[in-house]
This record gives C-alpha cells, structure tokens and sequence, in this order.
C-alpha cells in the first residue's frame, strides 16, 4: 500500500512546469525580482505618470509665456510703400526699431499667473497620487505571482490525488468491485482537477505577463519573485473619524482637485478683468519716414491706453464659461470626496476584521495538521489506501495564510495611500498615532 503513497509524489515531481518566456528577459529585469525593485522601479515605464509629467511642463511653459508677455519687447519694424499727401504722391517708407512694454493692466497678469500657479500645485498632488497608485499596482503584481505559484502547486496536487484515486477506481472496475457510477464519478473529479490545475499553470505565466507590462517591458514574462521579508505592520486601528479627517486633509487626490477648483476660481476672476483698460509704452528709433527732416523725425515714443467699450458680450461669456467650469470643479471635489469617503469606510471595516480573519485561518490550519496526522496514523495502519487529501489540505492551509498576510498588507498599504503618505509600506504615522491612542 505504500506504493501508492509515493505516485502521487512522483506525479507532482513530473508535473511542475517549466515557464520559458517567449522572448529574452530585459536586460533591465532584476531576477530575481523583488518587492524592493517593485517599491523603486522608474515611474517612467507608467504612461499615466509620463503623462502628468508632460502636463506639468506644459502648465511651466504657459507660465513663462505669461511672464515674458510683460516685459521689453524689441523688433525690427519695415515698410515699403507710398501715399498721397497734399495730392503729390509719395515714398511711404520705414525702418526702425520698436521696444514695446505692458506698463500697467489692472491686475489681468498677476489673477492669470495666480491661476497657473494653483494648477501647477494641482498637478504635483496628483504626480504624488499616480506615484503612490502605480507603487501599489506593481506590489500587487509581485503578491499575484507568488499566489499563482503557491496555488499551482495545490491544483497541482489535488490532480495528482485524483489520478492516482481514479488509477485505483480503474483497478477495481475492471475487477467489478466498484459500480460503474463510481468511476464515472472518478472520472469527472479527476477531469475537474486537470482543469483546475492547467488553469493554474496559465495564471502564473498571466500573472508574470501582468507583472512586466505594469514595469512598462511589454510582454516580458518575470522570471521569479523572491518572497519579500517581513514587514512590521500597525497593531491597531485608530478611530474611524479620525481617518476620515485625515483623508480629507492629506488625500493627494482631494488636495489635487480641491486645487484644481481653486485655479478654475482664478480664472472666473481673471475673465472679469477683461473690460479692464490696458496702459502700455511705445518707442520707435530709426528712419520713420521717408522725409524725416520733414515729417516724422528719428524717434518717437508715447505712452497708450486701451480702453474696451463694446466687445457684444464676449468678456460676458467668458466669465460664464469661466464660472461653468469652476462649478463642474468644485462638483468633481464633492464627489470625490463622496466615493474616497465610502473607500475609506469599507478599507476600516475590512481592517477591523482581520483579527478575526486570522483565528479563523489559524484553527483551519490547525485543523489541518491535526487531520494530516490523522491521516496518516489511519494509512499506517492499513485502514484507509492514502492521505493525500490531508496533504492537499495542508497545502491549501499554507496559500491561505500566504494570500492573508498579502491581503493585510495591502489593505494597510491603501490605507497609507487614502491619507497621502510619502511612501505606501512606511506605517510609522499609523503606528505613533495608534501608541498614542
């Protein structure tokens, strides 16, 4: 009977796969990869963040162009032509050149660069969030690989047990001690763990796939993961109104749009200022005229006042639209704050609950080494043919308590990004704050 102890482990000898990636591995690729690679991998193989990057440097370059509008300007000024003048026609000519300079615009500038400077804030906020979002996705690619493993070698146990199950069912069919019920019934367990199993396998290559598209190497499959080592996590859970607090004080997302809001605002104020006069200076040195002793002369220089009268209603409209906008932003805050709000509350009670998760875990795998031992003293006395099931159980009982611990993890880590930490996996905010609780 101990023959049929060691197929199954014969079985799952054979069966483990061999994953070969389809094309070479990035020279980049650390292998294996680790969750510290993960925690400092470029942000620029994230095309969100590459984004952001470009709509901050645009928001820049608006504002140099702002700045550089208010001051000196120097050209070159030509002109060929003629006219008439006391019915003689003349030479119309001019070469000269014109330093032209905003002197004064009742505040139209500075409500403008205020505004650009608010988005520019907005934008960094939300630099931070996409940062912390794309941190969180490339730790929950590195635990995924490590559950498809684990959990590819439980499928692929519990097919070898129902192998070598269905193996002995044959046996006795042919030999008419069991009804052909039973072996059909053999059959489609076994069909039903092959299929778990191969599933199994695919979800590992899936998750190694995910994995390198996230680190931006297209379909690059990661070799290896290495587990990571331990991370202390907080012992306790603060009060719910007081994370509620802090997320509507730190959440990088709120702050962003709260400052988006803010820079919409500044631009309603700054489409008010459009009836505003505007004083500006000209000077012109050079050949004014064709005739410059007799007409204009070498230089001349004056100071202007524009002054808007009639537009039909066009600064009108743009303080609309401009108020339109700042209304569908102040819209966009309150109903982020709405959905981060209801995030929050769910992340609480999932956390509040993992205490309860885990003795529920620890008496399931405790249950299983007890029935393992079980098992194994009914086999060694010849009272049952295997305890292979009690060893899938065991194996089961270990991906459970690997999947909880990730998922602690990275419910603490979405916690740390609700409240805008600077970095996801560094509790000592959430630790002091619970020691002084």
């Amino acid at each position: 009977m101990k023959k049929r102890l060691i197929r199954p482990l014969l079985t799952i000898t054979l069966l483990v796969p061999a994953l070969v990636p389809t094309k070479l591995y990035a020279e980049t690729l650390p292998n294996p990869f680790t969750l510290d690679d993960a925690m400092s991998w470029s942000i620029i193989a994230n095309p969100g963040l590459v984004r952001q990057q470009a709509l901050q440097q645009f928001n820049q370059a608006e504002q140099s162009a702002v700045i550089a509008q208010q001051g000196v300007n120097l050209a070159f000024i030509g002109r060929l032509g003629q006219r008439e003048f006391l019915d003689e026609r003349q030479d119309y000519n001019l070469a000269a050149l014109q330093l032209t300079a905003p002197i004064y615009d009742f505040g139209r500038t500075q409500a403008q660069l205020a505004a650009l400077s608010t988005a520019s804030s907005a934008n960094e906020q939300l630099f931070h969030y996409h940062t912390l979002h794309y941190r969180f996705e490339l730790m929950q690619g590195v635990f995924n690989i490590m559950l498809a493993d684990l959990n590819y070698r439980v499928q692929n146990e519990a097919m070898a047990i129902a192998f070598v199950t269905l193996d002995k069912v044959e046996e006795d069919f042919a030999l008419e001690r069991v009804s052909e019920r039973k072996l059909r019934e053999s059959q489609r367990d076994y069909q039903a763990a092959f299929l778990a199993r191969q599933q199994a396998q695919l979800m590992m290559r899936q998750a190694r796939m995910q994995l390198g598209n996230a680190l931006g190497l297209g379909a690059t499959v990661v070799p290896r993961v290495d587990v990571p080592s331990e991370i202390r996590l907080p012992a306790q859970l603060d009060s719910l109104d007081v994370y509620q607090q802090r997320l509507e004080e730190n959440n990088p997302l709120l702050r962003a749009l709260a400052l988006n809001a803010a820079a919409e605002q500044q631009r309603v104020d700054f489409a008010r200022l459009g009836s505003k006069p505007m004083i500006n200076a000209d000077a012109k040195v050079g050949q004014l005229s064709s005739y410059p002793r007799m007409r204009e002369g070498r230089w001349e220089a004056s100071i202007g006042i524009e002054v808007p009268l009639y537009d039909r209603g066009l600064t009108r409209a743009g303080v609309e639209k401009a108020m339109s906008k700042a209304a569908i932003a102040q819209a966009e805050v309150e109903f982020e704050a709405q959905r981060l709000r209801n995030h929050l509350t769910q992340l609480y009670f999932e956390l509040s609950l993992l205490g309860v998760e885990e003795q529920a875990l620890v008496a399931k795998q405790n249950f299983a080494s007890v029935n393992l031992d079980f098992a194994r003293a009914m086999y060694e006395n010849e009272l049952q043919t295997d305890f292979g099931n009690a060893m899938v159980e065991i194996s089961q009982a270990d991906y459970d308590q690997l999947a909880f611990r990730f998922r602690q993890i990275l419910l603490w880590a979405q916690l740390n990004l609700l409240l805008g930490a600077d970095e996801l996996l560094n509790f000592d905010g959430l630790m002091r704050e619970s020691a002084n609780d």
